[in-house]
């Protein structure tokens, strides 16, 4: 675009932001900037239609083109810059901005200039004309005068430049940056003697708060009536905190300047940052919405004030003295922007609300504590907390204080104020003796010098030297002003530490944090107090970095946490519990650091971007020589472990040296990231452009060489062309991705795969591979454990669907995942719908009517109507048994048996399960493990129940490590939990606690509302077998409620039953009385029944009936199939209640069954559990037959 300039004579002064200023001069100037502006519009009309996979986008320019006289002026001493101003450079903006996007408006001064044909009347802009060709002239290009990059030139790039010459050949990139323009305004006319000489002093405050902070000059761009300098903090390197860096270094610029001519606006985000232009003239810059909004606000901002983004603000960690300011709305941004009126620096603060439980740490904390205690009692301690950054350093120490009666002063080392004298100290010694942040200099002075004469009246000669640490005033004292001043810092330093000594007598704590940070007068001082004191715990806080304050002391060096302590942050920022699938990549991620997981989770709950993460490991990143940099980024592309010969075709020979070995390390057979972070920052540093670009040519080298992606190839592939934008050669990949994942029973990939699948075909319209792709989907996801998101794919699936009988098919598999989440009703609905759409199919139909029948057969035995499920599992079977034609029918005919078994084993016993060894054979032909884990599941819950606890334990093990296998993280949880039961019941609490609290978590990231209420059931029964009958009554009554919930009766019955026990143990027999009054002994069967006829006996007797609890205890022992555990109970209840010697024949009885059960603890089931009752009733041998005594 810049090229039609050139040829037109123009030259490129100032390139600020999306703004481009040309000049153009001699006599026939007006002409070529007319036929350059008209040309370089049709230029970008042409060109600025920009169409890419993800965006589409149009540009347009609007130009203000005017004649005069413009003044340039040079600034700076670090960089130099161009300052362009003045009343007709302010001309020239005013008719930009009054243009109207491609257009073009020139001033009455240039239009006098050209032909009248050429330019109308502009009636939107008072003193323009707008011009309406671009005329004839001839060719008078500058390029030849203006190739090649020279020494001079370099002294007009940042500074930052001058430091790291090898930036000046580096790529463009995305980064977080602040952005911040300080405008300085009241040019009205021709700039004087006394604007040049500001000029050169704001612009040398503006350099030395840059290098005090850390911020970058860009430039300084023109602006009506006046100029304004463009700072950044982020880029061309990454900085922490760049918000606390950029608004600190402004609000010192508009303070220095000391009038309103002086105004500015700061922000962040999101930008591109790299050098533009054409050869012959470019320029580094950030270009984004964040700079565009940072020149707004500085245009809206009150004269003398600092205008800030609420957003900005709230990323810093850095405190600040605000004014709200509301919301402004500007122009291009449809919401408005809430900003505040910077006004100071804040002190230091207490720890922030944490967002995350504190995790872990044990060992650590315990030193801490004896430090702490030591200091109560009056033993001085000096100790050092280090670690990363991020690593929890701030949150242990605070932790430990939470605990302390000791009153704590606290220092804080200053990022920005790091060679600032006495920065630290201030926060310190103003707190000490009360003095407000706000006071002035002078007040500050007045207090100090009473608190010097009450408590120090021989440090007050040396008042002088106390006060620049309070940030106070002091005149000069004869023995001040004596003191030489080569023996000034040895004294003032000396004086201090005595005056720190008498004024903090107390028995204390003093907390320096950030002590890499301290400055060397600060940390003169705070050495030789640490040093003299004795009755104080002094801790430092500080990163594993050079400079500063210590370490001194006692060292604990922190190390990253366990992954249980970082899931643990993670899902309580998240906000919900994640599946092993979904917490692994975070966990990993993470690397032990909190920070790390504190932002990841963030991101995952609300997709901010992780900038704490970003900043930290960019920073590392661009400490790195450009060519180094540039290798990390394009490796990034390739994924975190790269195949050998995929790195040789597409980064070069893998000389992993230098800096790079920090990232990278070599193996025999692939490179690969030492971090996850790292090559996820890397990567997100590339442009859109460079990262198509690399992907496309990855793409091509796994498909020239196939061997170099090996068994993961069609995955790389699929990763490769989605990034890219190719979206057929995706879909393909990925598809041969999640066949290969499905059959292999790598579920979690199998779920990603198709993801991008599906997502592909989306983006390249095949409809018809989309429903086929979207099914599958569905299918993974809910043998995954991703049931909600299964759900949601079948549902998207018959949207596109037009034929009934596949329509039928995608409502059975909504019904499956409707049932697997507890919808009960909204599956028995689909399931209607699909034998609606089936009516009349015939042969075609038949084998997916099998399939509806064995779905509603699991459906009923959830319900327990278990005629219901054999009747529709036994249709099934005779629609399918010699006629199954795949393996999709196999398995169905080998669920209806299994079904049919388990429906039989309820009404007739082990006797009736006869179809179980030929539905294991049918899942082996099929090579389905999933399902074999649940055959495995049933026959260890039948022998559960017949009371062999020790091959139902076997049988659950094996059926948790099928599922595990076949990739069920939800089926390998359900398999714990049921282990976790036997583990109960035998009173190894301890081992089962374990068990039940994961496949709950399980249970709770799959969102599967069945399962959490019948693993809460779980933890009520450990509860009240470890005699905590208030907690079990609690996870009774939620269960109890769960189930009611989703319909389920059986399983709330049950729950509400076990609430009645928990009661009753809690010697609450009318609470018990009350919930039993809700359910009938027709609602109840088999182990249910017993122990509901168990509990209104416990109930009776509590309430004096001996008679009716003696019945009841009798019947609850008569109950057909009651499991051998249930009979125990039954045994030992009626003991109880019981006298004479059939009571010893009965209690033998109880405990033979318990001993053989393999419970450790039989007495502790065996002891009364209704005080007083025992001996009140007729000897049991009265009452029993021969045979039912001796049963």
């Amino acid at each position: 675009m810049l090229l039609p300039s050139t040829d037109d004579g123009g030259d490129i002064v100032k390139f600020a932001g999306d703004a481009l200023f040309l000049l153009f001069s001699g006599p026939e100037h007006a002409k070529h900037a007319a036929h350059a502006a008209w040309n370089m519009n049709r230029v970008l009309t042409a060109i600025g239609d920009i169409h890419l996979p993800m965006a589409r986008a149009r540009l347009r320019m609007s130009v203000g083109v005017h004649s005069g006289t413009f003044e340039f002026f040079l600034t700076g001493a670090d960089n130099v810059s161009v300052v362009l101003t003045g009343r007709d450079t302010t001309r020239v903006l005013a008719l930009q901005a009054a243009a109207d996007a491609g257009r073009i408006l020139v001033s009455d001064e240039t239009a006098a200039l050209l032909p009248a044909t050429q330019i109308a009347k502009e009636e939107s802009a008072p003193g323009a004309r707008r011009l309406l060709k671009a005329g004839s002239v001839a060719s008078a290009s500058l390029m030849a005068l203006s190739v090649g990059r020279t020494a001079a030139a370099e002294r007009f790039l940042p500074r930052a430049f001058a430091q790291r010459p090898d930036l000046l050949d580096s790529e463009p990139d995305h980064r977080w940056a602040a952005i911040a323009f300080v405008q300085v305004d009241a040019i009205a006319g021709e700039p004087t003697a006394d604007d040049v000489e500001r000029m050169r002093h704001l612009t040398r405050v503006v350099e030395e708060a840059a290098v005090d902070t850390g911020v970058t000059l860009l430039d300084v761009d023109p602006a009506p009536g006046g100029y304004r300098y463009f700072l950044t903090a982020g880029a061309p390197t990454t900085a922490q905190d760049p918000e606390g860096r950029l608004i600190t270094a402004v609000l010192r610029i508009v303070r220095a300047a000391g009038d309103d001519r002086v105004r500015a606006g700061v922000t962040s985000g999101r930008v591109f940052a790299g050098f533009v232009g054409a050869q012959y003239r470019q320029t580094y810059t950030v270009m984004g919405d964040p700079t565009n909004l940072a020149a707004r606000l500085a245009a809206r901002a009150a004269p003398g004030t600092v205008l800030v983004a609420r957003s900005a603000l709230e990323r810093t960690s850095r405190p600040f003295e605000t004014e709200d300011a509301g919301t402004l709305t500007v122009k291009g941004k449809t919401q408005e922007i809430p900003v505040a009126i910077a006004t100071g620096i804040g002190g230091a603060t207490e720890l922030a609300v944490q967002r995350a439980p504190f995790s872990g740490r044990e060992r650590e904390l315990a030193r801490l504590r004896d430090a702490l205690a030591d200091a109560a009692a009056g033993r001085g301690i000096l100790m050092t907390v280090s670690g990363p950054a991020g690593i929890g350093k701030t949150r242990l120490v605070e932790h430990a204080l939470a605990e302390t009666p000791l009153p704590v002063l606290r220092a804080r080392g200053d990022r920005y104020g790091a060679n600032t004298p006495y920065r630290t100290l201030q926060t310190l010694l103003r707190p000490l003796l009360g003095i407000p942040a706000s006071a002035t200099a002078a007040e500050a002075g007045a207090e100090l010098a009473a608190a010097v004469g009450a408590r120090a009246p021989d440090l007050a000669p040396w008042l002088p030297l106390l006060a620049p640490a309070f940030d106070a005033e002091a005149r000069e004292t004869p023995e001040s002003d004596a003191l030489d001043d080569a023996f000034r810092a040895e004294r003032t330093s000396d004086v201090l530490a005595r005056f720190i000594a008498v004024a903090a007598v107390e028995l204390g704590v003093l907390v320096i944090d950030d002590a890499q940070w301290v400055d060397p007068v600060s940390a003169g001082v705070l050495d030789a107090v640490a040093a003299a004191d004795s009755t104080h715990a002094i801790i430092l806080v500080r990163r594993d970095e050079t400079g500063g304050l210590g370490p001194l002391g006692d060292v604990v060096a922190l190390g990253g946490l366990g992954e249980t302590e970082v899931r643990d942050i993670v899902e309580a920022v998240a906000g919900r519990k994640l599946l092993p699938a979904d917490a692994k990549p975070l966990i990993r991620r993470a690397d032990g650091n909190p920070l790390y997981a504190i932002e990841l989770a963030t991101g995952l709950a609300t997709g901010d971007d992780s900038l704490g993460i970003e900043q930290l490991v960019g920073e590392r990143i661009d400490l790195l020589p450009e060519h180094e940099r540039s290798v990390l980024r394009r490796a990034a592309v390739l994924g975190t472990r790269i195949p050998l010969g995929l790195y040789v075709r597409c980064v070069g020979a893998p000389f992993i040296v230098g800096g790079l070995g920090a990232f990278l390390e070599l193996g025999p057979e692939a490179v690969s990231f030492r971090s996850e972070l790292f090559r996820d920052v890397a990567y997100d540093q590339l442009t859109f452009q460079t990262r198509r670009e690399l992907h496309r040519a990855a793409a091509a080298a796994l498909e020239a060489d196939p061997s170099v992606g090996g068994a993961s190839r069609a995955v790389m592939l699929a990763a490769h062309y989605e990034a890219a934008g190719d979206w057929e050669a995706a879909q393909d990949a990925a598809r041969q991705a999640a066949e290969a994942a499905t059959q292999a029973f790598a579920l979690e990939e199998a779920v990603r795969a198709y993801r991008v699948a599906v997502e592909a075909a989306k983006r390249s319209g095949d409809g018809d591979e989309l429903a086929d792709l979207l099914e599958a989907l569905g299918r993974v996801s809910v043998a995954g454990g991703w049931a909600k998101e299964g759900l949601e794919a079948f549902s998207a699936a018959r949207k596109l669907l037009v034929d009934a009988i596949a329509r039928a098919r995608v409502d059975r598999e909504r019904a499956y995942a409707l049932t697997v989440l507890g919808r009960q009703t909204e599956a028995v609905r689909a399931l209607r719908a699909a034998r609606r759409a089936l009516t009349g199919a015939g042969e075609e139909g038949r084998a997916i009517l099998a399939a509806v029948d064995v779905t509603e057969a699991g459906l009923r035995l959830r319900q327990a109507r278990w005629n219901d499920a054999r009747r529709l599992a036994e249709g099934a079977i005779t629609a399918l048994d010699g006629r199954a034609s795949n393996d999709t029918e196999t398995r169905v005919l080998a669920d209806a048996l299994r079904y049919s078994d388990i429906a039989a084993g309820e009404v007739e016993g082990d006797a009736g399960m006869v179809n179980l060894p030929r539905a294991l054979e049918l899942y082996d032909r099929a090579g389905d493990e999933l399902s074999k884990s649940k055959v495995l599941n049933v026959l260890g819950a039948r022998a559960y129940y017949r009371g062999d606890w020790t091959t139902a334990a076997v049988l659950y093990g094996q059926a948790g490590a099928a599922a595990e296998a076949a990739g069920d993280v939800v089926g390998a949880a359900i398999e714990s939990a049921n282990a976790a039961e036997i583990l109960v019941d035998q009173g190894r609490i301890d081992e089962a606690r374990p068990l039940i609290a994961e496949s709950l978590h399980v249970f709770e990231a799959s969102d599967n509302p069945y399962l959490v209420s019948f693993a809460t059931g779980f933890l009520g029964r450990a509860a009240l077998r470890a005699s905590d009958p208030d907690a079990a009554r609690a996870a009774f009554a939620k269960a109890a409620a769960g189930f009611a919930e989703l319909g389920e009766q059986d399983s709330a019955i049950d729950a509400r039953i076990r609430l009645a026990e928990a009661a009753l143990d809690a010697r609450d027999a009318p609470a018990a009385a009350e919930v039993l009054e809700t359910v009938q002994e027709a609602d109840a069967a088999g182990p249910s029944l017993s122990r509901l006829l168990r509990q209104r006996a416990r109930v009776a007797a509590a309430l004096g009936d001996a008679a009716e609890a003696q019945r009841l205890a009798l019947e609850a022992l008569d109950v057909p199939a009651s499991p051998p555990f249930e009979r125990a109970h039954s045994l030992a209840l009626l003991t109880r209640l019981s006298a004479g010697g059939s009571a010893d024949a009965l209690l033998r009885d109880a405990r033979a069954i318990l001993l053989g059960l393999g419970v450790v603890d039989p007495e502790a089931l065996l002891a009364p559990a209704v005080p007083g009752v025992r001996g009140d009733v007729t000897d049991a041998s009265e009452i029993l037959s021969p045979t039912e005594s001796t049963r």
